[in-house]
């Protein structure tokens, strides 16, 4: 999914993922509800500046259905 525009996913805790977006930082989403380290994905630290944002989605979609963590770039793509 790397590269890939993330679509506007809507979380059970009311918010959506574009208005997370709006402040110019990379966004970690960690959607299995549990907050894990500091790192990316791969173990690489997180990008200066990171928020996180831990919380489960509504109905995410059959793409989405199985990722728990991801980066999101400040221009709403997956990095």
């Amino acid at each position: 999914m790397t590269g890939t525009r993330a679509p506007d996913l809507a979380f059970a805790d009311g918010t959506r993922l574009f208005p997370l977006l709006r402040d110019g930082r990379h966004l970690l989403l960690e959607l299995d509800g549990h907050r894990g380290a500091d790192v990316v994905p791969e173990g690489r630290p997180l990008p200066h500046g990171t928020r996180r944002h831990t919380v489960r989605p509504v109905a995410p979609g059959a793409r989405w259905s199985e990722v728990r963590r991801v980066l999101i770039r400040p221009d709403g793509h997956v990095a």
